[in-house]
């Protein structure tokens, strides 16, 4: 996903093919992100706040795309909107506002959007942390939009792997787990990812596995997964390559590796923040 330059008010400027807006004027501005969301499977979308200087302003969510961004409307104008409010917390549904979230954003947070049709529910990921679901009731046809209410309010979507939503799926499991914990969990998994029992995980129980944390995976982006983590060749996956690829995992993107990496990421600097 980017967003769209056709369906962004001039007030926002684009950069970096459509990864990083900036909004320069007060009052609030609205930006559609193409493509549309697919009928089926999983769509999911990450953005990094980068603004300097004052609190995130921003209205994260889906819509029809059907308001006038040209004419100064927003997405929260639109009553078919669905959107979370990032400086209170709060959500829109069908026009109305209702707690959600007691997390505040900060600068360098990330915010992710995700969309399961199969379970048919939209949910905010803040820094990898569901806030829950959202709403079930989807926009049809369905965009993700962002409005932007202060100047110098900035965003860049970030490149997303399939290997890091895994990742972010898969850690859900060992949320605050020491070694042994995380060993005794692994094991666990692994057993239940073995269907047949056999002692090791083939390509169609990882196909299993990845569908049942909506993690939907064509056959080229299967076999590259598997070739990751399959060391010794074999074609299916067995409990030490298991453990190597969470432990790897852990690593990466573990909770101390994101505060890591958030503090060693030198923010974009705007005129607000000098």
């Amino acid at each position: 996903f980017y967003f769209d330059i056709k369906k962004c008010h001039e007030d926002i400027i684009m950069e970096n093919f459509g990864t990083r807006a900036t909004c320069t004027q007060p009052g609030g501005r609205s930006v559609i992100l193409t493509p549309p969301i697919g009928a089926i499977g999983t769509s999911y979308v990450e953005f990094e706040i980068q603004n300097e200087g004052r609190t995130p302003y921003f209205f994260f969510g889906l819509c029809e795309g059907k308001h006038d961004i040209d004419g100064g409307w927003v997405a929260h104008h639109d009553p078919t909107a669905a959107l979370y409010f990032s400086y209170d917390g709060q959500k829109q549904l069908d026009g109305e506002l209702e707690p959600y979230t007691t997390t505040r954003l900060e600068r360098m947070d990330r915010v992710g959007l995700l969309v399961d049709m199969d379970r048919g529910v939209f949910e905010i990921l803040i820094n990898d942390e569901s806030q829950g679901i959202l709403t079930t009731k989807l926009p049809r046809p369905m965009f993700f939009v962002v409005d932007m209410g202060w100047p110098y309010q900035r965003l860049e979507i970030l490149p997303r792997t399939h290997w890091q939503m895994l990742a972010t799926m898969i850690l859900k499991f060992f949320k605050g787990m020491d070694a042994h914990e995380r060993l005794q969990t692994m094991a666990e998994l692994f057993n239940s990812y073995d269907e047949d029992g056999q002692g090791s995980i083939s390509s169609d129980e990882f196909r299993n596995a990845m569908e049942s944390m909506h993690v939907h995976l064509s056959d080229q982006e299967l076999d590259e997964l598997i070739s990751k983590v399959d060391e010794d060749g074999s074609g299916e996956i067995e409990f030490e390559e298991f453990r190597a690829m969470i432990d790897s995992m852990v690593e990466e993107y573990g909770p101390e590796a994101v505060a890591n990496k958030k503090k060693a990421r030198s923010p974009l600097m705007s005129p607000a923040g000098r």
